[in-house]
């Protein structure tokens, strides 16, 4: 379980945008918010695609855990007012935290919260079936119970299956997870990620 004690000592991360904060409940919580490059006013307020269109300063992590080849990652986490979106991505080898390339199951928790996911590499983000949208500043319990032999992961939220992915890259387990966000506005915030391997049958 990762729930920043040390920060983000035991993860990689991009040089911007990524902050270990202290947490309104006690504790800490990981906070994931793109900024605008020098060239952009950060103070003028922008639409979504505005936004995305700006000289944004990415801001990503990536987390290493316990190599499995079925098993769950969980992920609580909540966006601020203004967020603009934010990837979701597990994979058997590294993933490069500045970018949202690759990735053997993809996932994308829009402005509005719902999640949306890639089913073909390069194709566009299809909101998941079940996926309803999230306000702001609520905490999420994301779920990611991925089973490699069979070459699928079924998406919880809060419980209840959003979701069905089926595996984008050849692998046989996963032991990477990474949060991506190119967007200016409101921050990702994760109070913490957990992974948990199944036992084969």
């Amino acid at each position: 379980a990762e729930e920043w004690e040390n920060g983000t000592a035991f993860c990689s991360t991009t040089p911007a945008g990524v902050a270990v904060v202290p947490s309104e409940a006690g504790g800490r919580e990981l906070r994931l918010r793109p900024g605008l490059s020098c060239g952009a006013a950060e103070g003028e307020v922008r639409s979504g695609e505005d936004r995305q269109g700006a000289d944004v300063r990415p801001a990503g992590l990536t987390w290493n855990f316990p190599f499995a080849e079925k098993g769950v990652l969980r992920m609580r986490y909540r966006t601020e007012p203004g967020f603009g979106g934010a990837y979701v991505t597990v994979s058997e080898s590294f993933l490069k935290p500045g970018n949202r390339q690759g990735g053997m199951f993809r996932l994308k928790i829009e402005a509005d919260g719902r999640l949306s996911a890639q089913y073909v590499n390069e194709g566009p983000y299809i909101p998941l079936r079940w996926s309803q949208p999230v306000p702001p500043e609520r905490w999420t319990d994301l779920e990611i119970e991925w089973d490699c032999a069979m070459e699928l992961a079924r998406i919880r939220v809060d419980g209840e299956l959003a979701g069905v992915l089926m595996q984008l890259e050849q692998g046989v387990g996963l032991s990477y997870v990474r949060l991506f966000a190119d967007v200016s506005g409101g921050g990702l915030r994760v109070k913490w990620l957990k992974s948990e391997a199944a036992l084969r049958e």
